[in-house]
């Protein structure tokens, strides 16, 4: 082997950004007058799925406000507009990936 040959050894783990952990939010009493937000991520068939829970959900909690919303870009891309809305309206959240 010569010595004119240089490899660079790259680490496989990649680089780990530093993540600001937040605690979860307190659960619910109840959902009377409360807001439920599906979030559909547009997979094939996942509107069937969501048909039958917002159905259920709103059989079976009459008194809460169901709103669909299905997210416009794929799971890795995000869309602050949705996020802030969810975050200023929202009381419970279904993010719904059906794969």
């Amino acid at each position: 082997m010569t010595a004119d040959r240089l490899y660079e050894v790259l680490n496989p783990r990649g680089t780990q950004t530093p993540t600001q952990l937040s605690p979860l939010s307190p659960r619910l009493q109840d959902f009377k007058d409360k807001k439920i937000y599906l979030v559909d991520l547009g997979k094939p068939e996942s509107d069937t799925a969501f048909d039958a829970l917002e159905q259920y959900l709103t059989e079976a909690i009459p008194a809460s406000k169901i709103i669909r919303k299905r997210k416009k870009l794929t799971y890795f891309v995000n869309e602050p507009d949705l996020w802030d809305d969810i975050q200023k309206n929202a009381n419970a959240l279904v993010f719904g990936v059906f794969d």
